[in-house]
């Protein structure tokens, strides 16, 4: 909807953007689409990060934009052998739905620390973006402590 202007009813409207974009009233569709291009599809970016750093507060406002969709859970794809060995099949299958047009997003932290994660990811997708979320240490270590 990049281009398309939002009609009358919307910018009369007294809900708010947020509002209608949660209870599905936006004045536009998908209904352009046909249902084979609403598919699963791998990550085009991964968000990793040490623990309390942020990455789940960053994917939660990320989803906000309609363009942006990724799954509630960390998948641990590229972090653990167990499901790595399931296969990208697997993987691919654990993202959510998605238009062509719309950005799939994973995120799992431990991708930062692991060190077989790096050379996996690039194995599956040498363009990749990743972003990567840091903190100052001491004021992540103390975040991390409190928490426990």
């Amino acid at each position: 909807f990049g281009d398309r202007p939002l009609d009358n009813s919307l910018v009369n409207s007294n809900k708010g953007f947020r509002k209608l974009l949660e209870d599905g009233q936006l004045p536009w569709s998908k209904d352009q689409y046909n249902v084979t291009s609403y598919q699963h599809r791998l990550p085009q970016c991964i968000i990793i990060g040490a623990r309390k750093c942020g990455t789940r507060a960053l994917i939660e406002f990320l989803k906000l934009h309609s363009q942006i969709i990724s799954p509630n859970d960390e998948m641990h794809f590229f972090s653990n052998d167990t499901n790595y060995k399931l296969g990208s099949e697997w993987y691919r299958q654990k993202m959510p739905l998605s238009y062509p047009d719309q950005i799939t997003i994973e995120k799992t932290p431990k991708y930062f620390i692991s060190v077989i994660s790096p050379s996996r990811i690039h194995r599956m997708n040498s363009s990749i973006k990743l972003i990567a979320i840091l903190r100052h240490p001491t004021t992540r270590v103390i975040s991390d402590y409190t928490q426990i």
